[in-house]
């Protein structure tokens, strides 16, 4: 991969994470599912677009609203159409019962893939950073 195809990639897959928070913070599940490859496997929640919408419909029920801040994002190419990256994420959580807001520091392990020239999270594993 030249350069300027290098930097181009980079954005496209840093717009996903962007995307994502966005996404995630306005429930906008259509909007999630077009972020991931159109056959990602949700396991027990389904593959593809409706595997991604049944999981963060569940997911994202437990918060009444939430604000995510992505940061930190590191991305290496294993080949023209495929990479991987870890993201840092500061995320804000609301929840009614008892009404009260709570932090978490988030990592992303993502796996990406450019399918018919768009790239799209493969996989995204989250983990809690922190004590």
């Amino acid at each position: 991969m030249d350069e300027v195809a290098e930097l181009v990639a980079r954005d496209a897959i840093r717009q996903l994470a962007h995307r994502y928070a966005l996404a995630a913070d306005g429930r906008d599940l259509d909007t999630l599912a077009d972020l991931f490859a159109p056959d990602v496997d949700n396991g027990r929640y389904g593959t593809g677009p409706e595997g991604v919408k049944n999981f963060y419909d569940q997911s994202l029920r437990k918060h009444h609203c939430s604000v995510h801040f992505v940061g930190n994002h590191v991305i290496d190419f294993d080949d023209e159409d495929h990479a991987h990256g870890i993201v840092y994420c500061h995320a804000q959580h609301h929840v009614l019962d008892p009404e009260h807001w709570w932090d978490e520091v988030l990592a992303y392990w993502d796996t990406y893939e450019r399918i018919d020239g768009r790239w799209c999270f493969r996989r995204r594993r989250v983990r809690s950073v922190g004590p």
